[in-house]
C-alpha cells in the first residue's frame, strides 16, 4: 500500500534514474542499526520528494491505527546517499569506505532497491517516464557484487 501510494502521489516521474533509486531505497528499507552512518549525503532533489511524503506516510499510518492493520511504512533517509552514489556508478571498495554498514547490510539495501526497481515497470497506470526510469535505475544498480556477475566485467574501483 505504502508503496503504491508513494508512486502515484506525483513528482517520482520526473527524478532521474539515480535519484529515483534513492527514493525506492528510502520506502522499502529500514535501517535497524542506530549508529549507521554514511558519507554520502542526500541529495536536494530526493530530500525534496522525500519531504512531500512525509505527510502521506503519517496518514497511511495514522489510518492503520483506526484500522487496527500495522504493516511497515518506511521512510528511511539516513542510507539513501549511499544508494544513489552506488547507481552513480561509484566502485564497491569507494562505497564500503565510506559507510558504517557491512558489506552484506550493503547489498541487502542495494538488493531490495532493485527488487522494487524493476516491478514498477510492470505497475499499471504509471507514467511512462516513471517506469522507463525504474528500468535505468535498476540497470544501474544491478551490477556486481549486487547482481553476482562476473568481477571481471564490473570493476570494484571507480573508473578514472
Amino acid at each position: 500500500m505504502w508503496l503504491a501510494l508513494a508512486l502515484r502521489s506525483g513528482g517520482l516521474e520526473e527524478l532521474a534514474p539515480h535519484h529515483l533509486a534513492a527514493v525506492c531505497a528510502a520506502l522499502v528499507s529500514e535501517n535497524n542499526r542506530p549508529d549507521s552512518w554514511t558519507r554520502y549525503p542526500i541529495s536536494p532533489p530526493v530530500k525534496s520528494i522525500l519531504d512531500n511524503l512525509k505527510p502521506l506516510r503519517r496518514q497511511l499510518i495514522q489510518a492503520q491505527h483506526r484500522e487496527d492493520v500495522m504493516m511497515p511504512v518506511w521512510l528511511e533517509t539516513e542510507l539513501v546517499g549511499l544508494v544513489e552514489q552506488w547507481a552513480l556508478g561509484t566502485g564497491w571498495m569507494d562505497l564500503c569506505a565510506n559507510t558504517s554498514l557491512d558489506e552484506g547490510d550493503i547489498v541487502r539495501l542495494l538488493r531490495r532497491t532493485v527488487d522494487v526497481l524493476s516491478q514498477i515497470p510492470n505497475v499499471p497506470y504509471l507514467d511512462a517516464e516513471l517506469r522507463s526510469n525504474a528500468r535505468r535505475a535498476s540497470q544501474l544498480i544491478d551490477r556486481f557484487p549486487i547482481n553476482e556477475m562476473d568481477p571481471l566485467q564490473y570493476p570494484l574501483t571507480s573508473p578514472a
